[in-house]
């Protein structure tokens, strides 16, 4: 215990103090540098992902993609008695695609009709 009362002992404690002091900031400025690095190497990357979807969008601006299925007027659209029709060449046996085909109608709204009609028997 002699020692820590020198002045010897002051100086030594002294430097090991700033010894640990320098240590801890040595590891603090190689950690930011590495989560810098790590952050430009995120920054990069959603730069060229960026630059990818601009590059896409501009080409889907100037070659929009055709349509797949046609827009149908809404005076075209089902009513109560082609509904009536399309249930009732169901229960005849025909498929949707002839119901469809016969009627004019697109496939999908028939299947929807069909499976709606199917979930409200099915729930009664």
């Amino acid at each position: 215990m002699d020692w820590i009362i020198s002045p010897i002992g002051h100086y030594v404690l002294l430097t090991l103090g700033i010894a640990a002091c320098l240590y801890q900031f040595v590891t603090l400025k190689r950690e930011v540098y590495r989560e810098r690095q790590k952050g430009a190497e995120e920054r990069r990357k959603l730069e060229e992902a960026l630059a990818r979807m601009r590059s896409e969008l501009d080409a889907l601006r100037e070659n929009p993609p055709e349509a797949e299925q046609p827009v149908i007027p809404f005076s075209q659209s089902m009513n109560l008695s082609k509904r009536s029709r399309v249930l009732r060449m169901h229960r005849r046996g025909s498929r949707p695609d002839q119901i469809a085909a016969a009627l004019s109608l697109p496939r999908n709204e028939v299947d929807l009709l069909l499976k709606v009609h199917q979930n409200v028997a099915n729930e009664t």
